[in-house]
């Protein structure tokens, strides 16, 4: 599917309100793991960590956000071609 089109659903979704609850990167998860690293890690240590754990956050949201709009799509079109849903049936 078009990059485009995938990043343009996506923050559509990352708009909603129920993206607050289900993404690591807003509901708390993630800042409460900072802060277990703070105190043991200097500044420069902590920043570097930090971005590189809020990068590898945000890109398995986005794989994990693909990956079911797509199963999604398939499983709908599996409904309306009279399947089961299921993918292959």
């Amino acid at each position: 599917m078009n990059r485009q089109v995938m990043e343009a659903i996506f923050n559509i979704w990352v708009e909603d309100g129920d993206y607050k609850q289900q993404s690591v990167l807003e509901n708390g998860a993630y800042r409460k793991v900072l802060e277990k690293l703070q105190p043991i890690l200097n500044r420069e240590d902590y920043n570097r960590i930090s971005d590189d754990v809020g990068n590898l956050a945000y890109e398995s949201e986005i794989a994990g956000f693909n990956s079911g709009f797509r199963y999604g799509v398939m499983f709908m079109s599996g409904l309306l071609k009279g399947g089961t849903g299921l993918c292959g049936e």
